[in-house]
């Protein structure tokens, strides 16, 4: 599996569409999550960031799908195998992060990731 289907792969694991941000459809409708393809140098860490799209009154249903995602990621991330090697996916700092959206039924939730390529010879 190449690195961009393992990272398509989790992202769409959470139970919502998911898409690269540089992907989302004008019609695409919430909840969704979109994702930063980045693809770092092997065996060194890089940051990736998601965000979690709602549309509602309140916060619960997105706080709910962020915990979601830092309880799958654990204290010492996950591996998400590829060719020739494995993503190691851990939670970054700081972890979530509310943006606010010009409507204001739009609920955003911007998530910071690290990421790392281990790459096996």
């Amino acid at each position: 599996m190449t690195k961009e289907a393992a990272l398509t792969s989790f992202f769409e694991s959470f139970g919502i569409t998911a898409y690269p941000e540089t992907d989302v459809p004008s019609d695409a409708v919430y909840p969704r999550l979109t994702y930063q393809v980045v693809i770092g140098e092997p065996n060194q860490e890089t940051a990736l960031t998601c965000n979690l799209w709602w549309y509602s009154e309140s916060h619960i249903a997105i706080n709910a799908k962020a915990e979601e995602v830092r309880q799958r990621l654990g204290r010492g991330g996950v591996l998400l195998p590829c060719d020739g090697g494995a993503i190691w996916l851990k939670r970054g700092q700081p972890f979530a992060q509310d943006v606010k959206d010009e409507n204001d039924m739009v609920r955003r939730k911007y998530i910071v990731l690290t990421v790392e390529y281990i790459i096996v010879d």
